[in-house]
């Protein structure tokens, strides 16, 4: 599968980059399990999707994670 991202996620990334270390693989582990994540995904409208990942970085919980919409 072939994944495309927006300027405004590239900056949103990049700006969130300098915060926490690990959130590139945190973004590489979604696309390999991307399959998981959309089964598990909740629908908000249609074909608009949203997922909560996890942050490695912080290990506090489901609400420290990272939600992305797709």
């Amino acid at each position: 599968m072939h994944f495309k991202t927006t300027d405004l996620f590239d900056r949103q990334a990049k700006k969130l980059s300098k915060r926490y270390k690990h959130i590139k693989t945190d973004l590489l582990h979604f696309v390999k399990r991307f399959d998981d994540y959309h089964k598990a995904a909740a629908s908000i409208q249609k074909n608009l999707y949203k997922v909560r990942l996890k942050n490695s970085d912080k290990n506090k919980g489901k609400r420290s994670g990272y939600r992305i919409y797709y």
